[in-house]
């Protein structure tokens, strides 16, 4: 018998890189010690989309343990390049800097995030910026 909805849809995005970030959000809101967000990992990859497609499935019975989340969705963020930097692994740093400062901890499901401190991330990217991707994902 075939089960609706699938349980894994993936789409190939034009002109994606493979040096990206990725967030993955939950169907429902999760509570943190200072907000409430959808967003329950972040990360980053420099091998594309099959690199983000394993992580999410690694972490798909740690994020469905939680009560009520039934299903997520995994969004792909990138960022231009700069010669000699590794503007991904940035992103990342400045999108767990940012989440951490809203709601208080990392998200749900990242073990790193806790203790890391801003060095040159928002140099690359406005904290505006940032903190409106976080927000719109939820």
């Amino acid at each position: 018998m075939v089960k609706w909805p699938p349980a894994m849809s993936v789409t190939r995005l034009a002109g994606s890189s493979q040096k990206l970030c990725y967030v993955v959000t939950a169907n429902k809101i999760v509570g943190y010690s200072t907000g409430r967000s959808k967003v329950v990992y972040i990360g980053a990859t420099d091998e594309g989309l099959s690199r983000v497609v394993t992580s999410v499935a690694a972490r798909t019975d740690e994020i469905l343990a939680n009560h009520d989340l039934t299903h997520f969705d995994a969004h792909l963020i990138t960022c231009n390049a700069v010669p000699r930097v590794e503007t991904w692994r940035k992103l990342e740093r400045a999108l767990l800097l940012t989440f951490r400062d809203l709601y208080g901890e990392p998200p749900l499901c990242n073990r790193h995030g806790a203790g890391i401190q801003e060095e040159d991330e928002f140099s690359f990217f406005t904290r505006e910026r940032i903190r409106n991707v976080l927000e719109d994902l939820g």
